[in-house]
């Protein structure tokens, strides 16, 4: 059931008896739609205490009410809220005031200025369903901020900007239901800010004098059904519940309501939506890349490991080319280590081997064992020149170079 007109006019007055009065100390803002106003003043018993508002316009769930629930505060604060803090810090509550029987709650707030003059500001909570909103305005309702501004439009019947002249949503000629003492049934949807079950209770129960039915005493329950559970500030008969469970007021009922059904709001969804979206592409775009090297390997992994066979040299020898050789044994030098390794390649007979199968492989043509040599030095340049130590890489090729230029091979055919 939505927060409707009638909870909203019996909140007012709870609200009026518990922090008309008190001194506007903290303001916070956990989120984009929530608000916290902490004030102090007398209770009832003449004690000064501290107490919690909390106004939550989540498009889905707007709520207000006394909390004791602790909030997480951002450590930055909303801009929202450095100009709440600015215009109502250390100001008073003068009075919690509905607009008709609408979902419209003005807290009306006695501040001073920067020069220390009396104003007056005005809070207006929209509890709208899709719509709602917290804006602030001064005495004379021009708009000074809030939190979803609306600029004038087609689909915008009203503007809701700063500076702008608030204007309260246009009544369509509803009954005020605490104003109705005799009621027939066909009138019944006439009656403003009643949620339908309301209506249907009223139906079921053949109520016609709704004042009197309404000026009865309060029972805030919390009703859990099957999958869910919804709450309404009485007791009503015509709801196929599983369990009810009343509180002392109606603070504490939407207290309970929002532990049982948490509020994730649009504007958090939102966010999630687009870190996760962010996220998965960012992992695509990995999976792209790592899918990319991986054809690359196997495009010549066939040639390379007939390079490894046939040229005699070991994965050691290999695993010191790629990683470099000082990480893997770094008690040998590198000048004995590039010994090692490329010794087999001066065996011109294990040579021309390789040659052929490069050739094969590749498609690489040459004439002489020398060219052949030479194309295969830029054939593995390039593919270790990005992760071979630096020191290893140029000995390499300095090994390599006096071997093509040896008098020995160059006129070697491989063929």
């Amino acid at each position: 059931m939505p927060l409707d007109g009638l909870f909203l006019h019996f909140l007012s007055e709870e609200l009026n008896e518990e922090m008309s009065g008190f001194k506007i100390n903290k303001i916070y803002q956990p989120s984009f739609n929530e608000i916290l106003i902490q004030a102090r003043g007398k209770n009832s018993t003449g004690l000064i205490v501290s107490k919690e508002l909390y106004l939550s316009c989540n498009l889905d769930k707007p709520k207000i009410y006394i909390t004791t629930k602790k909030h997480t505060n951002p450590d930055t604060p909303l801009n929202f809220t450095m100009l709440l803090r600015k215009y109502i810090d250390r100001g008073i509550i003068k009075e919690f005031k509905q607009y008709n029987n609408d979902r419209i709650l003005e807290i009306i707030i006695d501040a001073s200025n920067e020069l220390g003059d009396s104003k007056t500001f005005r809070i207006i909570f929209e509890l709208m369903g899709r719509n709602s909103n917290i804006i602030l305005s001064n005495e004379n309702y021009q708009i000074i901020d809030a939190i979803r501004k609306f600029v004038p439009s087609d689909t915008n019947t009203r503007t809701i900007i700063p500076k702008a002249q608030y204007v309260f949503p246009v009544q369509t000629g509803s009954l005020n239901p605490f104003l109705v003492e005799n009621i027939c049934n066909s009138d019944y949807s006439n009656l403003e800010g009643c949620a339908k079950i309301f209506l249907n209770e009223l139906k079921e129960r053949q109520i016609t004098d709704v004042k009197s039915f309404l000026n009865q005493r309060i029972f805030p329950t919390l009703y859990t059904f099957e999958k869910k559970t919804d709450f309404y500030f009485t007791k009503l008969s015509t709801l196929d519940f599983v369990k009810e469970e009343t509180f002392v007021s109606l603070s504490e009922l939407l207290e309970k309501a929002n532990e049982t059904s948490p509020i994730i709001s649009n504007y958090q969804v939102s966010n999630l939506v687009k870190h996760l979206k962010r996220i998965l592409s960012n992992k695509k775009q990995k999976i792209g890349n790592l899918e990319q090297d991986l054809a690359n390997a196997n495009e010549n992994y066939e040639t390379l490991n007939l390079f490894l066979n046939q040229s005699g040299l070991s994965k050691r020898a290999l695993s010191a080319i790629i990683k470099g050789y000082e990480k893997i044994n770094p008690k040998k030098t590198v000048d004995n280590s590039l010994e090692e390794i490329y010794s087999n390649l001066r065996d011109i007979e294990k040579l021309t081997k390789v040659v052929r199968i490069f050739h094969s492989q590749t498609g690489i043509k040459f004439n002489t064992l020398k060219d052949a040599l030479t194309q295969l030095k830029i054939f593995v340049n390039r593919r270790t020149q990005k992760t071979t130590d630096k020191r290893v890489f140029d000995k390499y090729n300095e090994y390599l170079d006096a071997i093509i230029n040896s008098d020995s091979i160059a006129a070697i055919s491989p063929q």
